[in-house]
């Protein structure tokens, strides 16, 4: 082993990477650590940027009783559930929100953010102030889920990197509606009383959000992209409630998901008529066999069928019961001597509704949802009832076929 003395703690840093670097890889946690002593006070915007994020996290961190306290993986230390967060990425969260300043001219140029100080130590206690009362109130708002660490999926990398990015967004949008706010003159306590003045619905979903749907919505293994989804995901639940608060590329997101959910929607409309077929034509084909259609329905919906096979090309037709509209498959499973059959199938429910001796409203809605389908030119579009209702009832829908 060899000592040194007397020489800098910046010194310290650099020849200890260096030795470090040239012997074996060192690792990127510790890296990410020194960068608060080896790049402080460095006239590269960019080195200065890292170092200031650095030394913020390691505030955060020592803050006794603080959101962040025990809560990092420091190096050589064996993380857990609730230890879970790592210094490279808080430390890249905060560069990324641009809480305390950014970059321009092609990295050449630092310029100061919402919680830049007058010096850049000045800036570290006042971010890491900031930060920590930011934090601190969306760990109040549920402790018990903050607390959990990754089961929580809250205080989780992903979790904090989303929401320094929508402290960053809440304070751009305070600047906007507030007359005489300015988040770089003002006091950490007015930034936090302006951020949190707008974050009042996201406070409100995560004290009262069940833990399953919560981590329906935030627990997903979202990869590289789960930062920036999991920030939109934080953001529409605030627009919801207010449409003004918008942050860049929310109504993309937005759009991008809704149309996500239509094509879901088509999927389920198309899963439960082909699926429902199969099960009242398979019971009549076991019984009756080859001349299971006589015994179907009514005159008027087997001529119907038949007329609309007929209008398609000979090596394009299907068996008749493939025509029938789906409310005429309803008024097949309704029938007194079906419905003892069939009800183990269809008999659910709808939200709210007690129960009826036949429950089948459901299959008039999903008729005229079919409807939005078939009619791609009509103004007539899924609305937010309509979707929410169609991922619900697909999901009775294969219930009762598991029970069965």
């Amino acid at each position: 082993m060899i000592a040194f003395e007397g020489l800098k703690r910046e010194e310290e840093a650099n020849l200890f990477v260096t030795i470090n670097h040239e012997q074996k890889s060192v690792p990127r946690t510790l890296l990410d650590e020194l960068d608060a002593d080896l790049k402080w006070g460095s006239t590269n915007p960019t080195e200065r940027l890292a170092a200031m994020a650095a030394r913020i996290v390691q505030t955060l961190t020592e803050e006794v009783g603080g959101p962040l306290f025990r809560r990092v993986i420091a190096q050589g230390i064996q993380g857990d559930e609730v230890m879970c967060l790592t210094m490279p990425e808080l430390k890249g969260g905060i560069i990324r929100s641009h809480l305390i300043g950014s970059l321009a001219q092609k990295r050449k140029l630092f310029v100061s953010g919402p919680l830049t100080g007058d010096s850049d130590l000045a800036t570290v206690k006042r971010a890491s102030a900031t930060i920590s009362a930011f934090l601190q109130n969306i760990r109040a708002a549920n402790p018990a889920r903050w607390d959990q660490g990754r089961e929580g999926d809250l205080s989780i990398n992903v979790g904090l990197r989303a929401l320094l990015l929508l402290f960053s967004a809440l304070i751009s949008h305070a600047a906007t509606k507030k007359k005489n706010f300015d988040a770089r003159n003002a006091e950490p306590k007015e930034i936090i009383d302006a951020a949190l003045q707008f974050s009042q619905p996201l406070l409100k979903y995560l004290t009262t959000e069940p833990s399953g749907t919560f981590r329906d919505r935030f627990g997903k293994k979202l990869g590289s992209g789960g930062p920036p989804t999991y920030f939109y995901e934080l953001c529409q639940i605030i627009h919801s409630a207010d449409t003004e608060f918008c942050p860049d590329g929310l109504s993309e997101y937005i759009a991008s998901k809704d149309n996500e959910r239509i094509e879901a929607a088509k999927k389920t409309l198309s899963f439960i008529e082909s699926r429902a077929t199969d099960l009242i034509f398979d019971h009549f084909k076991k019984i009756h066999g080859e001349k299971y259609w006589v015994h179907v329905g009514t005159r008027e919906m087997k001529v119907k069928a038949y007329d609309r096979q007929q209008s398609e090309e000979p090596d394009k037709q299907l068996d008749l019961e493939v025509y029938l509209d789906f409310i005429d498959k309803k008024k097949i499973v309704e029938k007194p001597e079906n419905w003892e059959v069939f009800k183990k199938y269809f008999n659910i429910p709808l939200r709210g509704e007690k129960g009826q001796a036949k429950n089948l409203r459901w299959m008039d809605r999903l008729n005229e949802l079919r409807r939005v389908v078939a009619h791609s030119h009509s103004k007539r579009a899924f609305t937010k009832e309509d979707l929410d209702f169609l991922e619900w009832i697909r999901g009775e829908f294969e219930k009762k076929l598991l029970e069965s």
